[in-house]
């Protein structure tokens, strides 16, 4: 059997020379069927379907190490079935141009359907109908892989004369038959993405090819990395690496773009585990854990199956402790959530087999909260740990780097309930919290004359933080004390009552914030109002204390 491919039309045609494409082609089971191939060119694209003079042909030979395949495929069995029939051994005749396969007809898959492999002669088929033939080639080892355009149907008969073929054979799988639609075709001549050389990707011909075929090459142009391309349709502009426009891009007739869709450095190649060869390393570029799954808390403890989970509270009660993870083993990463941010899972240290980085337990009442926790092959440990904020007083924050056994912690107990008090610090490195200034008065009924109590001036830029005061004396008490800047009353006055009182000792506290600068004239104004108008009332000792950072701007 002779067959005649028209490399310009890209399919069989029934004579050489002229467009007539070949449908159809029959062979007879058990047979061992001779084809013979020619590759060739028709005269030119505008030729007729016939004509009266001797048509032309010019037979062509592929490159050397071209290699080329042929099979017959049953009808509706196109993709992952089996062959009926394959081979991509053949003999070439370079002074022919010819290529000549044997083809076995005397295979286990067409025994099969025409029912020749049983003992019942009485049910076997007369012909295996609608089959498809179809043949891949590639022209040089450079070059793509094209295929056959047109299909070519296939009648297998049944033999008449049979018995004498000998075992059947089993026909080779379709992956001995890549189409180019299931590969990726390497060019080991391009080393460059854009130039327009035979040295450069976009100087593949896209005109003939499919979109979704892909290719790859070694790319000199980024240190020999490896790039997988898929060729896709669109108009996109060029923007290499990601986007490429072949030389043959046209505005409507070829509307193919190369898009980028793996890198691989060649100097760290990747092993079959993922790691970097010569290192156990992993080389990530993101990860994408599975999807979360819920466990729900029972007696504190829950087993983790993968690497995400929500948690959600024994019973959904408003908050529950998880004591204990099991499962896991050493290296494993674990990351976990609530499940519902209105109720609080607390993730308990040292209760169970949960260490956290700080001693502190974890709270999570919010369902954007996580806590990603490492396995050591006993416990699940949490890196950085510590409860959300606000933590507790309790918990110290600061340590000695020489002693680790000097430590600090703020104690917010004396702040009264529902009040927010701020540390507030000066504009250059300081000790942490404020001096003080302590002044002692005699309020008696004489402090009651409208004249000062106390002046100084300030040798330095200060802000004055805030005041209070005590008075011991058995009777009642009703002290105001005024703080002037330069004659001028500011901040708010310090008043001292019978209200506030602690047994014999009455107390009064207020915020001045007030900045004085070097040479202000600080004034203190007490007057004792009395109970019975001025100059009446209890008389005692008063203390003032007056709270102040230095600040030199």
């Amino acid at each position: 059997m002779n067959l005649y491919y028209d490399l310009r039309l890209r399919r069989f045609v029934t004579t050489p020379g002229l467009d007539d494409a070949l449908d159809s082609l029959e062979f007879k089971a058990g047979d061992t069927e001779e084809i013979v191939l020619q590759f060739g060119r028709s005269p030119d694209a505008s030729a007729p379907s016939s004509v009266i003079t001797s048509p032309t042909w010019t037979a062509e030979s592929l490159s050397a190490g071209a290699t080329i395949s042929i099979g017959i495929k049953a009808s509706g069995d196109y993709h992952d079935g089996d062959l009926l029939s394959g081979t991509s051994s053949f003999t070439e005749d370079a002074g022919a141009k010819t290529y000549t396969f044997d083809l076995n007809l005397n295979t286990t898959e067409i025994n099969t359907a025409l029912n020749r492999d049983d003992a019942d002669d009485t049910n076997d088929t007369a012909a295996i109908e609608n089959a498809l033939f179809e043949m891949t080639f590639k022209s040089s080892p450079t070059a793509g892989v094209r295929s056959s355009i047109d299909d070519v149907t296939v009648t297998i008969k049944h033999d008449v004369l049979s018995g004498s073929e000998g075992t059947p054979a089993s026909a080779a799988t379709p992956s001995d038959y890549a189409l180019t639609a299931d590969t990726i075709q390497f060019l080991p001549a391009v080393s460059s993405q854009t130039g327009g050389t035979a040295a450069d990707f976009d100087s593949v011909e896209t005109v003939n090819r499919s979109a979704g075929e892909a290719f790859a090459f070694f790319d000199d142009d980024a240190s020999s990395v490896f790039r997988v391309y898929e060729l896709v349709a669109g108009t996109d502009a060029e923007s290499a690496p990601e986007t490429i426009r072949p030389d043959d891009f046209a505005a409507s007739t070829n509307e193919k773009v190369f898009k980028l869709r793996l890198t691989i450095p060649t100097g760290t190649p990747l092993q079959a585990d993922g790691s970097v060869a010569g290192t156990s390393r992993q080389e990530l570029s993101l990860l994408n854990l599975t999807d979360a799954t819920e466990l729900t808390i029972a007696t504190g403890a829950v087993t983790a199956t993968q690497g995400f989970h929500t948690i959600d509270t024994e019973a959904d009660a408003a908050s529950d402790d998880l004591d204990t993870i099991s499962g896991g083993e050493n290296g494993d990463v674990l990351v976990i959530r609530p499940a519902d941010g209105t109720r609080t899972v607390v993730v308990k240290h040292g209760t169970g087999n949960i260490k956290t980085f700080d001693g502190a337990d974890i709270t999570l009442d919010e369902s954007y909260k996580i806590v990603v926790l490492y396995h050591d092959g006993t416990n699940w440990n949490a890196p950085g740990g510590g409860s959300s904020l606000p933590v507790l007083d309790t918990q110290t924050i600061v340590k000695d780097p020489a002693d680790e056994t000097k430590l600090l912690r703020f104690d917010a107990g004396l702040i009264p309930t529902g009040t927010t008090r701020i540390a507030q610090m000066c504009r250059a490195d300081a000790m942490i919290g404020p001096k003080v200034i302590e002044r002692s008065y005699y309020a008696g009924t004489s402090l009651d004359s409208g004249n000062p109590e106390d002046v100084w001036v300030c040798r330095d830029n200060l802000r004055f933080l805030w005041w209070d005061g005590e008075i011991a004396t058995a009777g009642s008490v009703d002290v105001t004390v005024d703080f002037q800047k330069n004659g001028t009353t500011v901040g708010n006055s310090l008043t001292i009552a019978t209200a506030a009182a602690t047994g014999s000792k009455k107390y009064g506290t207020a915020a001045l914030d007030i900045d004085a600068d070097a040479g202000d004239v600080i004034t203190i104004e007490v007057t004792n109002n009395g109970s019975g108008g001025s100059g009446s009332g209890a008389q005692g000792a008063l203390k003032l204390a007056f709270w102040f950072a230095i600040d030199p701007d």
